[in-house]
């Protein structure tokens, strides 16, 4: 099923939704923001006939899932009315919005330490990651439901950073050749970022549950176990756009499980991985060979499995983890030219994934691929996370921003 997309007009290195706001990193580095109302408006003077309908596919994809929603698209005669409004829509909808001097600006980024290479956004606090560090600032709103503008940015790191992931109080800071960098986050001193790597190297992570898989290249990974504990005061977050989380993190990258013992249940040649990436409950990978897999991670708790590899000796009876990536579950072919293979991102959708190759943006879901987007990009972002946007993709362009709506089924 096709995207539902409309562009944003402006020139802007990087975006992000967030509690209903539009964040943009603009190219001097400032932070700018702006309420999605502000945009949704024009379209629904646009297309009166189709606002409840943009609402829930844009605004409220919180809505697909909830009690009312389930009932809804389990009756067939209302899907079938959903899926053709859906097909009209994608094909006819031509919507841009002029993004003028109606951006809250936030903060500036040092013109020194630009660019800007990741955003998050979690708990009202941004993380953004630079050339020369990171750097974060809480959020807050005034009473028009805006958030404030003229806030002051610290830095909290100094090691160039390329990519940022956050979840249960815990920031983790990719730095490449310099390592995989752990912070705790707090309402106090918002950032506290170790000084000793987790690990060697770290291009990118992802979270699977409460653990997290470190991308120490685009085809070598590792399995971090966390430990947990429960939380003695609520964490901040968005009403608007997060759950509260129970939860924290208080021990990082306690054991380690290596690549190849994720990957041992595979056939050999299956293990010739060029690109992979995860799911919270799926890992994707794609071989030299130029196959699609998509497998389950099954996570066991086991007494005896990886004692030896992380060093705990067998008479001590000590609780470990097996974690290990199932047979895979179907297959798809990506692309004929194979020199074209390699992705350049990988994003996560709910039931699927987007991949952005260098001449085009590819959707897998439901065991189909489709081309989404030809355009030139700087930046996709999905929202796996979030309550409002799990079903949205954002795409920076040099000079406007898509946003598509993912067909939820």
């Amino acid at each position: 099923m096709k995207t539902i997309k409309f562009n944003l007009n402006i020139e802007a290195a990087d975006c992000y939704l967030y509690s209903g706001h539009l964040f943009l990193i603009l190219n001097d580095g400032s932070i700018g923001c702006l309420n999605l109302n502000k945009i949704y408006h024009n379209l629904y003077v646009q297309y009166p006939e189709y606002v409840d309908f943009f609402r829930l596919i844009f605004q409220r994809n919180d809505y697909y899932k909830n009690q009312q929603g389930d009932y809804f698209f389990k009756i067939p005669e209302l899907k079938s009315s959903f899926d053709k409004l859906w097909r009209k829509v994608s094909n006819t909808l031509n919507f841009e919005y002029f993004i003028n001097n109606e951006l809250i600006i936030l903060a500036k980024i040092p013109e020194s330490d630009l660019p800007v290479l990741d955003i998050k956004i979690y708990g009202m606090k941004i993380f953004i990651a630079t050339i020369k560090g990171v750097y974060s600032m809480k959020l807050s709103y005034n009473s028009k439901y805006e958030f404030q503008k003229d806030k002051k940015i610290k830095k909290y790191f100094d090691a160039k950073s390329i990519s940022l992931n956050a979840k249960c109080g815990a920031l983790a800071v990719s730095t490449n050749m310099d390592g995989l960098f752990y912070g705790s986050i707090n309402d106090e001193t918002i950032l506290q970022i170790k000084e000793k790597e987790v690990s060697t190297k770290s291009i990118r992570t992802s979270w699977v549950g409460y653990d997290i898989i470190n991308y120490e290249s685009n085809s070598s990974f590792e399995f971090l176990e966390n430990e947990i504990e429960i939380r003695k005061q609520e964490n901040e977050h968005s009403f608007y756009d997060e759950k509260k989380e129970k939860n924290l993190i208080s021990n990082f990258g306690k054991n380690k499980i290596t690549n190849e013992l994720l990957i041992k249940n595979l056939a050999s040649e299956d293990k010739e991985i060029k690109y992979a990436f995860n799911s919270s409950k799926k890992s994707f990978l794609i071989t030299d060979k130029g196959k699609f897999y998509t497998s389950n991670f099954i996570v066991e708790n086991d007494y005896d499995y990886f004692l030896d590899s992380l060093g705990i000796k067998s008479e001590e009876k000590v609780l470990a983890k097996e974690i290990r990536i199932s047979r895979t579950s179907f297959e798809l072919p990506l692309v004929k030219n194979k020199k074209m293979l390699k992705p350049l991102s990988s994003h996560i959708i709910e039931n699927g994934c987007v991949l952005e190759f260098i001449d085009k943006i590819v959707l897998f879901k439901n065991n189909e691929a489709e081309i989404i987007d030809t355009d030139p990009s700087i930046i996709l972002r999905t929202y796996p996370g979030s309550l409002r946007y799990k079903n949205i993709l954002s795409v920076s362009k040099e000079d406007k921003i898509t946003i598509h709506a993912i067909y939820p089924f």
